[in-house]
């Protein structure tokens, strides 16, 4: 399993790393701005993440906005919508409403901090990378 973690707190972005690696390679960084281009630069050498966490409040652009401009990539490259990138976001808000928002932008998974490692892999094992 290849993955991508964007996640701008560095606790945040290290536990996730560790699980993750354990499983293949996973890339991190702290913005969504990189975590665009690396996801843009893993679809164009059709090598895609089967799974990106994202952080809902990002610097600059957010969570959201992040997820948007994935799928308009996958788009660009014919992928199915369902048929793409595991998109799991992640965020300390439990708010109805946001996590709502989040699954009609698209999303596969919702993860709300603080979070297990068993947690985690449960929605891992759900998308059937695991």
């Amino acid at each position: 399993m290849k993955s991508l973690v964007v996640e701008d707190d560095l606790t945040s972005r290290l536990v996730l790393i560790e699980i993750l690696s354990s499983y293949g390679r996973c890339d991190a960084f702290a913005s969504g701005e990189e975590g665009v281009a690396s996801f843009s630069f893993s679809l164009g050498a059709d090598k895609a993440y089967d799974l990106v966490c994202l952080d809902v409040g990002l610097p600059g652009i957010s969570g959201q906005e992040v997820m948007a401009q994935i799928r308009d990539l996958e788009k660009e490259k014919d992928i199915p919508l369902g048929r793409g990138t595991k998109i799991l976001m992640i965020t300390a808000s439990a708010d109805k409403s946001k996590i709502f928002e989040a699954f009609r932008s698209s999303c596969d998974g919702y993860l709300v901090k603080p979070y297990n490692h068993n947690k985690l892999e449960e929605h891992i094992s759900d998308f059937g990378l695991i």
